[in-house]
């Protein structure tokens, strides 16, 4: 869900060192506070402000206001007296750090590894929505797999939510009836 890698090993490589610096970890802090300590009132006071701004937010407009109160106010884990804003830029690090010489990499050539059907829901208004024509060739280069564009932002289970779990039921309804039918 648009979350996809069409890049090569090399700028993978590249694209995960420049996340990794100082300056990355910083931006990441002011734009979504990731690891800052906030007393109750603070931590309310972003929650609220989270709600009133979501409709102009790049990633949050055409959400739910009580789905961005909800998800916001969990994205906070109590800790003693204070709350903080996860994930931490720590965990950001772990959950991107990447071994070039891995047999398994987040690069395009993953796809030739993956056998079984696949679906790839692409926002309109995403990350990758300049990138249509790289994700048209993955799903063609493998019989079984199928694209389905949606108009949404990168935040594609908050902001359209309803036809995300139709695209998904549909996607156990085709499944369903192909498993019957190779039973027959």
């Amino acid at each position: 869900m648009d979350g996809i890698v069409l890049d090569d090993r090399n700028a993978s490589i590249a694209e995960h060192a420049d996340v990794r610096t100082t300056e990355a970890a910083d931006r990441l802090r002011t734009m979504f506070r990731y690891g800052w300590k906030a007393d109750d009132d603070q931590m309310h006071a972003y929650v609220e402000q989270c709600v009133r701004e979501a409709g102009g937010d790049w990633l949050n407009a055409g959400a739910r206001p009580g789905l961005v109160e909800e998800v916001t106010r969990r994205s906070f884990m109590r800790c003693g007296h204070w709350w903080v804003r996860r994930p931490a830029i720590e965990e950001v690090a772990t959950v991107t750090a990447v071994e070039p010489d891995a047999e398994v990499f987040p690069a395009v050539d993953v796809y030739a590894r993956v056998t079984c059907p696949m679906t790839i829901v692409l926002a309109e208004d995403g990350f990758y929505a300049s990138r249509r024509d790289e994700v048209r060739a993955v799903v063609d280069a493998v019989p079984g797999r199928r694209l389905i564009d949606i108009s949404s932002n990168h935040n594609v289970p908050m902001t359209r939510p309803a036809d995300l779990a139709a695209i998904i039921l549909n996607l156990v309804r085709d499944r369903a009836a192909t498993s019957t039918r190779n039973v027959d």
